[in-house]
């Protein structure tokens, strides 16, 4: 994590919104949304 910022690890089959803080140190961010899109699924035609 740098001040502009901040890898995450998110589980497989998570889509949609989800409200994200940042704790660092003693302080938290406010939530804020994030949108996990999953990844298209390509098959030969």
């Amino acid at each position: 994590m740098t001040s502009s910022t901040v890898t995450v690890t998110v589980p497989a089959l998570c889509a949609g919104q989800r409200s994200v803080s940042v704790t660092a140190g003693n302080s938290t961010s406010n939530a804020l949304p994030f949108f996990l899109v999953p990844a298209p699924v390509v098959t030969a035609p």
